[in-house]
């Protein structure tokens, strides 16, 4: 008896089209042989007596006659552990029954698993012959390989009906399914050396180190699946092509380099790689595909190199140690959630190239300190950098690169954008990013220090996220001219305690979230225009808040003296003003002087063209006394 823990796989799910009408109503394999016994005898009969008792018989094509025979006419002891079990289709890999031999073991694989053998042998059940497997599992033992297959001598003139063995040195090469031209043997050009069907493999949970023959192009799904111990994977310079999670499942696999000539690592190729330190890919590659590297929690280094073009959707997601990356020059696109999770990459470098950074593209990556924005990028889509915990400086520099919302969300260490002077599309002031002519306010960076802001007075819109979190904010001061809030544009600002408005007509947030959520409403004072009070007291975005008047600082007196005065759409007109009043200079509520003119026998014409509906301040002005008076422009 065998000493080695040995699985036998009995291939049992053939049609037997050749042998028909025996085959009608049966089983290849369960075709009557001498009247008593049944194909598939000869085959567990060499099992039994080569010392393997632990047997299982794959049947899927009409097995009802088999599966009866082998339990009627075969039996072990339970007892020690012996068994011969028939397997039908399992479809665990998927809702198909009948795709071939090679398909019933992929879908058989949960047996294997169960049992960890030290060693698997795998035979047809439709020959006959009399075979020792002991032999082959003992030769199988001494040669140290992966796999041994059986084969036998056959004149060439058969290779057309038979799977020929491409080999050297006793090392298959390549197989060939009924070829039409076979070469012969080195030592017998007559001869060609068939396959019997039968192999032996070690339990790959067990196996550490495998190197694959040159003259292998491809690699099929989940080749290395379930083995955990394989730290070392050489692969053939002859490799062309890379099937869908090719190396799924190595989870022992530590390092790889991946030969020239393959264009696209393929979705899932590493998925479950949890061991794999450093991968080395190939100049020839054009695309990282999606999940190719998912889940590679100890992957420290990978070389980008030029003539990559496509980073797929979680290519490289929760590679949690992955650091020191340069993508290359001739990077274009990265997709939604790429490196997302990769918390160590400090020193990341972008490629001159890039055009498109994704959603979440780097999200809670906070190793990323300075970004240099590529001239060349025209999207970075939302929260592409959000939580990059470490990221105080975004350079922008001539980059006109559409941003989406805000893609720097949570970044409580951002302080500063840098933007060239000659930028056609973005500003900075006061360390807000804005566009070009300050009409929208795109970013306010959530690190910076000051407490106190104040809107350039040409600002519009604040845009969508734009003061996400900024918790160090405490007083704020909108523009003259605003007039549209972003969705959730304040949202977390907790430390704001005191806003100022100057439109007399409230503007409205038009969704409907609160825009101040996370705001204290009730201990944030909201200054508004004189005469306005009610008008906020009553608005759905601001009645929460505490509400008071605003006193102009230009206001120095109030004298009874009062001119007539004509507020008309593109000037505002004084008459009979007092002989005491020199000049007359107009005042917003926060001081600022928009403009004077002197005063001509009573009269005076102040040009309005560009001055806005709101509260304002005339200051009359003489030599001994002054005046100030409220004009309100609709």
């Amino acid at each position: 008896m065998a000493k080695n823990h040995v699985l036998a796989i009995v291939l049992a799910g053939g049609e037997g089209k050749r042998l028909m009408p025996l085959t009608a109503d049966r089983a290849k394999p369960a075709v009557p042989f001498g009247g008593h016994f049944r194909l598939i005898d000869f085959a567990l009969s060499n099992i039994v007596n080569s010392g393997y008792l632990k047997i299982v018989v794959l049947t899927q094509y009409k097995s009802h006659s088999l599966d009866r025979h082998i339990s009627t006419t075969w039996y072990t002891s339970p007892l020690l552990g012996d068994f011969i079990s028939p397997v039908p289709a399992q479809q665990r890999r998927g809702p198909h029954w009948y795709l071939g031999s090679a398909d019933a073991i992929y879908q058989s694989l949960n047996i294997v698993d169960d049992e960890q053998p030290d060693y698997i042998v795998i035979i047809g059940a439709d020959n006959i012959y009399r075979m020792d497997f002991s032999q082959m599992v003992q030769h199988h033992i001494d040669s140290g390989l992966p796999a041994t297959v059986a084969g036998i001598r056959q004149p060439i003139e058969l290779a057309p009906a038979l799977g020929v063995i491409d080999g050297e040195g006793g090392v298959v090469k390549n197989f060939l399914e009924k070829p039409k031209h076979a070469e012969g043997l080195p030592d017998d050009p007559t001869k060609v050396l068939a396959s019997m069907g039968n192999y032996v493999f070690t339990y790959c949970a067990k196996l550490k180190e495998v190197a694959i023959p040159d003259g292998v192009t491809k690699i099929n799904k989940r080749t290395f699946d379930q083995t955990p111990m394989l730290k070392k994977l050489t692969l053939p310079k002859s490799l062309q092509d890379l099937a869908i999670e090719a190396f799924f499942g190595a989870n022992g696999l530590e390092q790889i380099q991946i030969p020239e000539g393959i264009t696209t690592l393929p979705e899932g190729a590493f998925g479950m790689c949890e061991a794999l330190k450093k991968a080395e890919l190939p100049a020839s590659l054009t695309k990282i595909d999606k999940n190719a590297f998912q889940d590679c929690h100890n992957l420290e280094t990978i070389e980008l190199k030029e003539g990559l073009k496509h980073i797929a959707v979680y290519a490289f997601q929760n590679c949690k140690k992955l650091h020191n990356v340069t993508l290359p020059n001739s990077l274009e696109i990265i997709e939604n959630e790429a490196f997302l999770n990769c918390n160590d990459m400090a020193g990341l470098k972008l490629g001159s190239g890039l055009k498109t950074i994704g959603e979440k593209a780097f999200f809670h990556n906070h190793g990323i300190e300075s970004l240099e924005i590529p001239m060349a990028t025209e999207m970075i889509d939302y929260a592409a950098f959000a939580e990059c915990l470490g990221l105080k400086r975004v350079a922008l520099g001539m980059s006109a690169a559409k941003l989406i919302d805000n893609p720097f969300l949570g970044c409580a260490a951002l302080q500063l954008f840098e933007v060239d002077a000659n930028n056609e599309k973005y500003a900075v002031e006061n360390g807000a990013l804005y566009n070009k002519n300050y009409t929208t306010l795109y970013i306010y960076p959530n690190g910076k220090n000051d407490k106190n802001f104040t809107m350039n007075v040409s600002t519009k819109k604040i845009a969508d996220f734009a003061f996400w979190y900024c918790k160090n904010i405490e007083k704020l001061e909108f523009s003259p001219a605003f007039n549209e809030f972003g969705y959730r544009a304040f949202c977390g600002c907790s430390g704001l305690n005191s806003l100022t408005v100057k439109n007399i007509k409230p503007v409205e947030n038009t969704y409907t979230d609160d825009v101040f959520e996370g705001v204290k409403h009730e201990t944030c004072t909201l200054s508004v225009p004189v005469g306005s009070k009610q008008a906020y007291s009553t608005s759905r975005t601001w009645k929460e808040f505490n509400i008071v008047e605003a006193t102009p600082d230009a206001v120095e007196s109030v004298n009874s003296e009062t001119p007539t005065v004509q507020n008309n759409e593109n000037s505002i007109v004084l008459s009979n003003v007092s002989h005491h009043f020199n000049t007359v200079a107009l005042y917003n509520l926060t001081g600022c002087k928009l403009a004077e003119v002197a005063i001509h026998s009573g009269n005076a014409r102040i040009d309005a063209t560009s001055i806005p509906s709101g509260v304002y301040v005339l200051t009359l002005c003489g030599t001994k006394r002054s005046c100030s008076l409220k004009l309100i422009r609709q």
